[in-house]
């Protein structure tokens, strides 16, 4: 059997939740993923409005 971490292991206790930001220098600068979504539904939105009015 795989051996368990104790819940009282200092370096599992002091561990922080990591920052995506920090770890990912490729993609930190750009758009959260919630408004990059947004951006794209607003665009595809007048897309469709301009394709029913033809």
């Amino acid at each position: 059997m795989a051996k368990r971490t104790k819940k009282n292991d200092p370096q599992q206790k002091n561990k922080q939740g990591f920052d995506s930001s920090k770890t990912d220098s490729e993609f930190s600068k750009e758009l959260g993923s919630a408004a990059a979504n947004k951006a794209h539904k607003e665009k595809a939105k007048k897309e469709r409005a301009s394709k029913t009015k033809n």
